[in-house]
């Protein structure tokens, strides 16, 4: 065991490994959050219209940035390798065929709410796309 002590960052890295690759095992550097592209976020307004109470709501820039520096949706995405190109695939269509491809891969079909008694094995992309709405809607609300 060896104990390396990084005077740049301050940070003290305790390896298990021989100490010559003890140095050569730093983290990967995330992208800060500056150099990410946003969405455009309107600025809410101090009159909120009673008409439009019960609209979806567009999500600020604070909830932006904790579901991109969220750990477990990094963890979720670096698990499953197929995620990323699902939200792709599914990014890239609009309208109704989008709704109804994000239906199909979370397995909320209205048939598959109809065969609920049937309990079939749901497969890793849809259990995958689960877990990290499931993350996401957590950072959302700020959990």
């Amino acid at each position: 065991m060896s104990i390396a002590l990084d005077r740049s960052r301050w940070k003290i890295r305790v390896c298990f490994t021989p100490s010559s690759l003890c140095h050569n095992s730093d983290p990967p550097v995330l992208r800060p959050l500056t150099s990410l592209k946003w969405p455009y976020v309107p600025e809410e307004s101090a009159y909120p219209d009673p008409l439009k109470r019960d609209d979806p709501k567009v999500l600020q820039l604070r909830q932006y940035e904790a579901i991109a520096s969220s750990p477990a949706i990094r963890r979720i995405l670096s698990a499953h390798k197929n995620l990323p190109d699902l939200l792709t695939s599914i990014d890239g269509l609009r309208g109704r065929d989008r709704e109804e491809a994000l239906q199909k891969a979370l397995g909320v079909t209205p048939e598959d709410v109809s065969d609920l008694r049937a309990r079939k094995e749901l497969d890793e992309d849809t259990k995958a796309l689960r877990e990290l709405a499931e993350a996401i809607e957590s950072r959302r609300e700020g959990r």
